[in-house]
């Protein structure tokens, strides 16, 4: 919880510096993507109940999580650096558990999105909201961002409630925004929340 007269104190950004990334809470580590991280990568992308609620339409075998492997490990060493998609770690058993992270999407309004896939075994449990508290802090405090938007199926209920309790405002419904990985277009929700509202919801918290 934060001081009642502080806010996440920007750093100057300095992307040749960003890696390796690990960043520690209660239930979870989120770090770099490692090359022996593919077959459990691979467990997530093959979900049947991971990919409805995303936009991926390629396979989702073991080749095409060793591609995304080698994708989150050429993004994380570009210069600028404005991927960071990493690992989700369960603290007590060391299983890769999910992927997650944040894209800066604006960097001269510094503005990012919020990303995270979670095996469903890992449902329910608030993995994905300490996820979603761990990165907005990383963005904010970290990356100094000033807004960090996201996206969800709108009806991907779970998704959602993870967005509005790490303290996201929901903003405009967009019908026929999101395109299922079985052609669908289906309506989906954009989030977002600033620097300021998110410290006073730590605060409050």
């Amino acid at each position: 919880m934060l001081p009642a007269d502080t806010l996440p104190r920007p750093h100057r950004y300095d992307s040749a510096v960003m890696y390796p990334v690990a960043i520690h809470g209660r239930t979870i580590q989120i770090r770099e993507i490692r090359s022996d991280d593919a077959a459990a990568i691979a467990r997530i992308i093959g979900e049947p109940e991971v990919l409805r609620f995303t936009t991926w339409k390629g396979p989702a075998d073991l080749d095409a999580a060793e591609q995304f492997v080698r994708a989150a490990q050429e993004t994380a060493a570009a210069t600028p650096r404005i991927e960071y998609t990493l690992a989700i770690v369960a603290r007590d058993s060391g299983e890769v558990v999910g992927t997650g992270g944040i894209r800066i999407e604006d960097q001269t309004g510094r503005v990012g999105s919020l990303r995270c896939l979670l095996h469903p075994d890992w449902w329910h449990r608030g993995i994905a909201t300490d996820t979603a508290r761990l990165a907005i802090a990383f963005g904010f405090g970290t990356l100094s961002l000033h807004r960090i938007e996201a996206e969800a199926a709108l009806d991907n209920l779970a998704a959602n409630s993870v967005l509005e309790k790490a303290a996201f405002r929901r903003n405009a419904i967009r019908p026929r925004h999101h395109l299922a990985p079985d052609g669908q277009l289906r309506d989906s929700v954009g989030y977002a929340v600033d620097r300021e509202d998110w410290a006073a919801a730590e605060r409050d918290r």
